[in-house]
């Protein structure tokens, strides 16, 4: 056969907004601008998309212009983009063209869907160029492309359903089989709808050569013969989680003898940082943006030459996940405030904060079975003082104070004892001192404290 040369991208999500931000709508439409200068300059045969290569089902006019100029360099040097529609892409119940179809129309890509008979099942259709519509397409009389696009939870029945039309392809005319399906293989991600099992997908194997997988936005490969890129851009910031934030997409060569090389090319895309925070032990909402400034420093240069391809390494988004267990309002922690501090000392174009893993648990006193009630009183009170974590390097001596005025207290209220109560504070030395408010206190007037002299 002649060998081939192409690109297999998936989930491009183009028109995607991230958290309302105008640069992050551009980003997505910047990587896969990369693609495509990528493709012309490697001049490759064709490109396929393997679903969601828009992010909404109703794009708006700047998503379409936009597109379209990328769209026409590969017009104009003759690289034919093949897709198949995501879950993203379909059009809404009742209209009659999706915007896939619609650049289908006018001549811009070939999306491949298969079309079906009374009776439900797929028909075995090539592309009729007349009306931009076909199952499968052939780029030249050895390679055939097939587009099955997203089948929720129709994936398995349709992978068996179509396993004899690849045969006959195979069989019959001696085909380089290429299958672009918008789906997940379970053993690599289970709890999305419509998942394909591995048997489903090992079934194919005689009969296709390449299965172009899209969906699940993180890469991964099944038995050398079914490649799923991931997407080009952090659609979720969580993404940076797995495959240490790699993105891209799949150079394909194809020599005579049919051997599949595979390289996968790192896209272009905004450097992300995903960072999970434990604060337990923290004593107040100041202490859980020291520990989350920290942390932030420490990611931020143990990833900063890592990767060549990372655009914007100085204007990242960033996404804390806070967790653990706190013995204070998980409410005073201003999460506002929270990303202002951090988007100004790293320059971030976007800050979420997340605390929905935050647990409040009241404090556990340690209460040993020979303590006298005076130790055990003590131990309480030094505890809540303590929790508090408003008397940092005073803790003992307000403990002592607050025992002493309970102590007084206690007592029969004569003037004798309220002199000697007034006595006890004096000899404490202490002084109302106004304080600013907390980095992140939620409170906007001003606290006090009692300052020990």
């Amino acid at each position: 056969m002649t060998p081939i040369n192409f690109i297999h991208c998936a989930d491009t999500h183009l028109g995607k907004i991230q958290k309302n931000s105008s640069r992050r709508f551009e980003d997505f439409l910047d990587s896969f601008e990369d693609v495509v200068n990528y493709a012309v300059s490697e001049n490759v045969d064709f490109i396929v998309v393997a679903g969601d290569f828009f992010d909404k089902r109703n794009i708006n006019p700047d998503t379409f212009s936009k597109t379209f100029c990328i769209l026409k360099k590969l017009k104009k040097h003759n690289i034919p983009l093949i897709a198949c529609e995501g879950n993203h892409d379909k059009t809404f119940y009742g209209n009659k063209l999706s915007w896939m179809e619609t650049l289908a129309e006018i001549g811009y890509i070939i999306l491949l869907k298969p079309g079906y008979d009374e009776k439900g099942n797929i028909k075995y259709t090539g592309w009729n160029e007349s009306n931009k519509r076909g199952f499968y397409y052939d780029i030249n009389p050895k390679i055939r492309i097939f587009g099955l696009g997203y089948l929720g939870s129709e994936a398995d029945e349709r992978f068996c359903e179509i396993s004899r039309f690849l045969f006959e392809s195979k069989n019959n005319y001696n085909k380089f089989n290429i299958v672009l399906i918008h789906g997940i293989i379970k053993k690599y991600q289970s709890d999305f709808i419509g998942t394909i099992s591995s048997d489903a997908v090992n079934n194919l194997k005689n009969c296709c050569d390449y299965i172009a997988l899209g969906h699940q936005h993180t890469r991964y490969e099944h038995e050398n013969f079914a490649f799923n890129p991931g997407s080009l851009e952090y659609w979720d910031i969580k993404e940076v989680k797995h495959d240490a934030g790699k993105k891209g997409f799949y150079h394909v060569r194809v020599d005579e003898a049919g051997k599949i090389e595979t390289g996968f090319k790192e896209s272009s895309k905004r450097f992300a940082i995903y960072l999970e925070v434990d604060i337990s032990g923290t004593k107040n909402p100041d202490d859980v943006y020291f520990l989350i400034r920290e942390k932030l420093r420490q990611r931020k240069q143990d990833n900063k030459n890592i990767n060549k391809n990372i655009n914007n390494i100085y204007e990242p988004i960033i996404q804390v996940v806070l967790g653990g267990k706190v013995t204070y309002d998980v409410m005073e922690i201003d999460t506002k405030f929270l990303k202002e501090k951090i988007s100004e000392e790293f320059g971030a174009l976007l800050v979420d904060i997340d605390t929905d893993k935050i647990l409040f648990t009241r404090f556990e006193h340690v209460i040993a079975q020979d303590m006298s009630r005076e130790e055990i009183e003590k131990q309480v009170i030094g505890d809540y003082v303590e929790q508090a974590g408003r008397f940092l390097g005073y803790e003992d001596k307000t403990t002592e104070l607050v025992l002493n005025v309970i102590s007084l207290s206690s007592a029969s209220q004569t003037q004798d004892n309220c002199e000697e109560i007034y006595k006890t504070i004096l000899n404490c030395d202490v002084k109302r001192k106004k304080i600013e408010p907390g980095i992140l206190g939620t409170n906007n007037t001003q606290k006090s404290i009692l300052d020990f002299g």
